[in-house]
């Protein structure tokens, strides 16, 4: 037996026989004896509509890298997934970043499990944790919005419907500086009941609903504060 070097080894093996002839063959062979390690997966519990799933693991010379996902009452799925294009190698060292979108229609309102499976060029293989999501690929309905304005003061009345209802925001573009804002973090009967306050001029608002999977919808809505 004989150690060699992890990585491509390229060796001579030479023969002889009994009469001393000699003869010669030209051995190339790879040694890769780590184990892959996945790192991490997310999304690690709560709601997927299947975007942004997210993989990191730690493999010199990976091979293969498939995502299982699903349940027993629909049935599982394999995603295979291209390393050279889905995947970015980090900070050198086989550390590598991944993200993917899976269509998860049929799955929509049920629970899923998923799971990684890594293997690197020798055979070596890794398996992720089991992770469970509750599945919602429906975005929010705003089924009507109303506003009445006094003064400086404008109070909103946004009827949603929305199961998993994370919260409704707006933005106004007319802001110098616009970012995101609160409009209501939670819902009484379906209804969003809220007051805010804005400056004199013309205001030009998108409000949308996100659920607690990431979809939403937005709306516009101008008016003037005089």
């Amino acid at each position: 037996k004989r150690s060699f070097d992890e990585g491509f080894n390229d060796i001579i093996v030479k023969a002889v026989d009994v009469m001393e002839n000699e003869a010669y063959k030209n051995v190339s062979f790879f040694i890769d004896s780590k184990k892959p390690k996945i790192k991490k997966t997310l999304p690690k519990k709560g709601f997927t509509n299947g975007l942004n799933f997210e993989i990191e693991f730690q493999e010199a010379n990976p091979e293969l890298l498939e995502l299982h996902y699903g349940n027993y009452a629909i049935g599982y799925n394999i995603e295979n997934i291209n390393i050279t294009e889905k995947c970015q190698e980090m900070q050198g060292a086989g550390k590598y970043s991944c993200s993917l979108d899976l269509n998860l229609d049929s799955y929509n309102g049920e629970k899923i499990e998923y799971w990684v499976i890594l293997e690197d060029i020798s055979g070596n293989t890794a398996e992720s944790k089991h992770m469970t999501l509750d599945v919602d690929v429906t975005p929010p309905a705003i089924n009507d919005l109303n506003y009445t304005i006094n003064r400086r003061t404008v109070s909103f009345l946004l009827n949603v419907t929305e199961t998993n209802f994370d919260e409704a925001t707006y933005i106004d573009s007319t802001d110098s500086r616009p970012r995101e804002r609160t409009l209501c973090s939670r819902l009484k009967e379906g209804i969003c009941s809220t007051k805010k306050s804005f400056r004199t001029g013309h205001h030009s608002l998108t409000i949308s609903v996100i659920d607690e999977a990431g979809n939403s919808i937005g709306v516009p809505l101008e008016f003037d504060i005089v």
